[in-house]
């Protein structure tokens, strides 16, 4: 703890000047996130298994990092119990939006948009549904009767506030964003050469390969130094 005020210098809510950190501030956190972690990629195996037909590694790796997107938002203030819905749920999210990005064409291989969009805003809602009234006036205390969960009894101003916020966010990223990506496209910036694509970028960038390789069939693949004309 830290100053004046019991407030822990890694809590999430350390910037506000009328926190007071009390237990449930690391046991919660450290539960709700540990349980997200666990029950994403568990739902989204599951998941992968029912649409695909097989298991699927990356789908799993990538559930794991959005069950951390989504819970952080409302770690410290939700149930542990409630933190498995949030992991549950993103899965279905998670893999939605991947769908939604193949249909229309969406270029993101690494997933950026599905993890920080989708699954972002799920966690927002999320709290928004199933915030606690207990934890939200100890990580608030200067302010009491603040909203809380619309599923634990506090009505729907909290989940009116979060929609207003996604709204917000997603309207300022695509003002601010917008421009830039056009700008980029214009210059021909955005996007290589599908060449490059097809070659790979080590090569025809960057002089060869950045690290040893071996393949499946046991083919060494030594590193090939950049040129004085590259």
């Amino acid at each position: 703890m830290t100053g004046k005020t019991r407030v822990h210098p890694d809590c999430r809510n350390s910037s506000n000047p009328y926190h007071e950190c009390s237990e449930f501030c690391f046991k919660f956190i450290a539960e709700a996130k540990k349980l997200a972690a666990k029950s994403e990629p568990a739902g989204l195996k599951a998941e992968t298994r029912i649409i695909l037909g097989h298991w699927n590694v990356t789908d799993v790796c990538n559930g794991l990092l959005g069950g951390f997107v989504a819970i952080t938002a409302g770690c410290s203030v939700v149930e542990p119990w409630a933190a498995i819905i949030c992991g549950f749920v993103v899965a279905c999210m998670l893999t939605g939006c991947n769908k939604l990005a193949e249909k229309y064409k969406y270029d993101d291989p690494l997933e950026a948009a599905q993890f920080h969009g989708g699954c972002r805003a799920w966690g927002i809602i999320f709290t928004a549904l199933f915030a606690k009234e207990k934890y939200v006036n100890e990580v608030y205390p200067g302010k009491p009767g603040r909203p809380y969960g619309l599923f634990m009894g506090g009505g729907g101003k909290l989940s009116g506030a979060h929609v207003v916020q996604i709204l917000v966010i997603f309207g300022f990223v695509n003002a601010t964003m917008g421009p830039l990506f056009f700008i980029l496209h214009k210059l021909k910036l955005l996007r290589i050469s599908p060449e490059d694509e097809t070659t790979c970028m080590d090569m025809t960038r960057h002089g060869g390969f950045a690290y040893v390789y071996h393949d499946e069939d046991g083919i060494l693949m030594k590193k090939i130094e950049p040129t004085s004309s590259s």
